[in-house]
């Protein structure tokens, strides 16, 4: 879902494992699918504040509620 987190548990998982995950978790490209909508508008939500829109009276944010939750 193209997210941009990974957390990996020091006491559960060796040196050489968490390496091979965070490796294949760069590697990995992201396909769209049933995320993209979503990614798209928090791309987009992203630029406009970006761009210093964030102090605007309509927060692009509540504006976009049901956007989001749709």
């Amino acid at each position: 879902n193209n997210c941009n987190i990974i957390a990996v548990g020091a006491r559960v998982v060796g040196m050489e494992l968490a390496e091979m995950i965070v490796d294949a978790f760069f590697d990995a490209e992201f396909e769209g699918g049933r995320h993209e909508r979503r990614v798209n508008l928090i791309r987009r939500i992203e630029q406009d504040y970006a761009r210093g829109n964030s102090g605007k009276e309509e927060d692009p944010l509540l504006s976009r509620q049901e956007e989001v939750a749709g």
